[in-house]
């Protein structure tokens, strides 16, 4: 939504997106399947009800979002409310069980007709799977927007059984509130050209990256095959701004670069957006109740790929086992904290896109271990440092288990 609350002096906050579709030239809201209105819906469910119930009436040519987690969760929500989309669709309404004002729930259905016919095709192709998927309801679908570059690639792989495979996905480009950084030229991959007309971007070589004293390098000196940390200077008054993301040059458009993002920097991990900090998870953890901290050590907290994904906590217990019970109740304190610290890490828990968090204990000494390894690496001894937040999907990866605790 354009506006998601208030700041303690009253100043509104929200999404650039909402503001964006809230404020688009009128001739272009005329093409558009969804009223503003049912995004600004509070209640999550209701939300991707009615949105797919109007969409699932028209013939939908292009799906939009910057998160391709959004698309599947849509595609996991038509399919889950099928029954009663296929039956609004031949009555021309909308289920008198979905929470929506009285006012919206009267402009929505005015504009809404009986169309048997396309309810009784839709039914026909669920066929022997009983699915209702994206490409039957939309079969002249001919463009996918949505980000394709970082961690949110591994996204792309589900939608083969979604989508018809010869509709393009083309990737927004590198953009983000603070900067809009590249423009993409085609569907393939997921760079685009720097903006330079836009703002004006210094880059750091990332090996350089712990350098106090590195040089920032203007877009003219950015080689193919490297990668940067990128400082944009913007007419909205940014200078040098540190946007902690890892961009990578994947060739030239005449002298411009082509870049693609990478991921966030160090301590951050964003699977859907949440942007969560190192700093907030350990926030999280030490105001955690349930497990008293001397009873364990904290190692890390990782994103877990999953439909919805998830944050895992890998724990070591110091002494003797420590109940299931316990843990649950220091996750969920955990995942409050969370909450309460992060916008978007609460909102994308409440709309499904962040599963619950668990907890992973690994066996007695896998810690030390850890540790020895990364000595023996080369990390010094003496001032070994581990961050407690890393987007790669693989780090637990390096420790052995002894059980997952979830909560019910």
């Amino acid at each position: 939504p354009e506006v998601e609350g208030y700041t303690q002096s009253g100043i509104p906050y929200g999404a650039e997106s909402g503001h964006a579709y809230r404020n688009m030239p009128s001739v272009t809201q005329t093409v558009y399947a969804i009223p503003y209105e049912v995004f600004a819906l509070e209640d999550y469910e209701s939300k991707y009800y009615t949105l797919l119930r109007l969409a699932a009436g028209k013939d939908i040519s292009m799906i939009g979002t910057c998160n391709p987690s959004t698309i599947l969760l849509l595609a996991r929500k038509l399919n889950e409310y099928k029954s009663r989309i296929l039956k609004d669709i031949y009555v021309g309404g909308i289920d008198q069980d979905v929470n929506l004002p009285p006012e919206l729930r009267q402009e929505l259905e005015s504009h809404l007709k009986p169309d048997p016919e396309r309810s009784i095709r839709l039914e026909h192709s669920v066929g022997k799977e009983g699915k209702l998927l994206p490409r039957d309801v939309w079969p002249n679908l001919a463009l996918i927007g949505c980000w394709k570059g970082g961690s949110v690639g591994l996204y792309l792989r589900e939608f083969a059984g979604l989508f018809d495979p010869s509709t393009p996905i083309r990737d927004w480009g590198y953009l983000a509130s603070e900067v809009r950084g590249s423009i993409p030229l085609r569907d393939e991959g997921c760079g685009g050209v720097l903006a330079i007309e836009t703002n004006f971007y210094e880059f750091v070589e990332e090996s350089e990256s712990e350098n106090p004293n590195a040089e920032f390098l203007t877009a003219d000196r950015l080689e193919e095959g490297k990668r940067y940390f990128v400082y944009p200077t913007t007419t909205g008054g940014l200078y040098r701004y540190e946007m902690n993301d890892l961009i990578g040059v994947t060739g030239f458009y005449e002298r411009t670069p082509i870049v693609e993002f990478i991921q966030k920097g160090k301590g951050v991990s964003s699977l859907t957006g949440e942007k969560l900090y190192e700093s907030q998870v350990c926030a999280a953890v030490g105001n955690s109740s349930g497990v008293e901290s001397g009873d364990y050590e904290f190692i890390v907290s990782t994103p877990e790929w999953g439909e919805p994904p998830r944050y895992i906590f890998l724990v070591e217990e110091e002494e003797g086992t420590i109940p299931d019970d316990r843990w649950r109740t220091w996750l969920r304190s955990v995942d409050e904290e969370l909450k309460r610290q992060n916008e978007e890490y609460a909102s994308k828990r409440k709309s499904i896109r962040l599963a619950n968090p668990a907890v992973k204990v690994v066996k007695p000494g896998e810690f030390l271990r850890y540790r020895q390894k990364r000595v023996a690496e080369g990390a010094p001894d003496g001032q070994f440092k581990m961050l407690k937040l890393t987007p790669d999907l693989e780090f637990q990866k390096k420790f052995e288990l002894d059980r997952t605790i979830e909560l019910d």
